[in-house]
This record gives C-alpha cells, structure tokens and sequence, in this order.
C-alpha cells in the first residue's frame, strides 16, 4: 500500500485544496495537515481520529488514510486481544511482556487499554 501522505497529497491534489483550508476544514492545525504529508513524519505517531475526518472530508472509506495499524487500535479491542494472543500462548502477564521484550508495567497499560500499544508491540504480537 502506498504511504498515507501520498494518499493525503493526491486528495488535496484532486480536489485543489490547500493544507490550510483542510486543517480549518476538519479542526486540525495546519502544521498537522504539514506534517502529514511529509515523507519522513512517522505513521505510527498519526492519529486515527484525524485520518478518519480526512476520510469523511473527501467522501472517501473511512479507512482511505489509515495503514493497517490504524484499523486495528480502532476496530479490535486491543486489551482483550492481547490477553487473548497471551492466555492462548499460556504465558502470565510477566511472561508474555517479557517475550515481547517489553516492561511489565507498560504491558499491564496496554492490557487495561489505558495507553495506546506502539506500532513495533504490535508487530510483535501479530506473530505470537
């Protein structure tokens, strides 16, 4: 799949849209709307709340700018997921976040969903 800020570019490209008018458009600043599409911003640090208004804004599916780790924080519950891939692995909370290489208490965060699991923990897990 191609990269998100070419799939942003080629939107504001078709539609003759400035970043300015986008980011007042969908109520983001426009150092955002900058960032997104440079080639070197990092997806992962991209919020899937922004990318769906991008989506909605040019009447595009509501996934249209989001990669794959996107979707998943917003479409699976991602504490349930990770206990599930951990008890099928029939580690304790202690094991599993140690196999990741990966603090215990930052596991139990991601666990609870009180924080947001990095793109890289993910990774991992999808091969657990």
């Amino acid at each position: 799949m191609d990269k998100i800020c070419n799939r942003i570019k080629y939107a504001l490209c078709m539609g003759q849209i400035s970043q300015m008018k986008l980011a007042m458009d969908i109520g983001v600043s426009r150092d955002c709307i900058f960032d997104y599409t440079r080639e070197d911003y990092p997806e992962k640090s991209m919020q899937v709340e922004t990318l769906k208004r991008l989506a909605e804004y040019f009447e595009v599916d509501q996934y249209h700018f989001c990669n794959e780790y996107h979707r998943f924080i917003d479409t699976v519950n991602v504490g349930e997921y990770l206990k599930g891939r951990r008890k099928k692995a029939g580690m304790s909370q202690r094991e599993f976040a140690e196999s990741m290489n990966v603090a215990l208490v930052s596991y139990k965060q991601y666990e609870r969903g009180a924080v947001r699991i990095p793109e890289p923990i993910w990774r991992i897990t999808k091969d657990k």
